[in-house]
């Protein structure tokens, strides 16, 4: 089974703020939620499966995957629905507390956009070596533009 990598990337401070900053929401079989833009949360999926379309294709984001995460890192519209393929539970993060945080703590928001490099590098492989490889295109742009915003932190830090 794979691990919480996102989490497991961030120290125990962090998760610690994550925690007093988030929520959980639980979705039954076929329940969509959506995440766009202004969205007041980003999610981590703690437990259960979720499928949502990218590129035309359908992926399945599992336990440590993240949705909603694009809206960190990138300024063009970002508007995905999933649908929960079983019950599943999703960590909720608030985003504008997030925001603050990463705005304040550049050491913090060095280490989130390192962690969401990871994350987003261990999807692709995982994408490239399974069933939605016509995917890691896409992802390889999303690595892009979290290293941009690691590196350019590393420079203020």
């Amino acid at each position: 089974m794979k691990s919480l990598s996102f989490l497991d990337q961030i120290n125990n401070l962090d998760q610690h703020w994550m925690s007093e900053h988030s929520y959980t929401q639980n979705l039954v079989n076929n329940q969509c939620i959506q995440f766009a833009d202004g969205n007041s949360a980003i999610g981590v999926v703690i437990e259960g499966t979720l499928s949502v379309e990218k590129d035309g294709k359908w992926v399945q984001l599992s336990k440590g995957d993240l949705i909603g995460e694009m809206s960190l890192l990138g300024d063009e519209p970002n508007i995905s629905e999933y649908k929960a393929d079983e019950p599943t539970k999703i960590l909720m993060i608030e985003v504008d507390a997030l925001n603050s945080r990463l705005k304040h703590d550049k050491i913090f928001a060095s280490r989130l956009y390192r962690a969401l490099a990871g994350q987003l590098a261990a999807t692709m492989i995982r994408r490239m070596h399974g069933e939605n490889k016509d995917v890691a295109e896409t992802e390889l742009a999303d690595i892009a533009k979290a290293t941009i915003k690691f590196k350019k932190l590393c420079r203020l830090v």
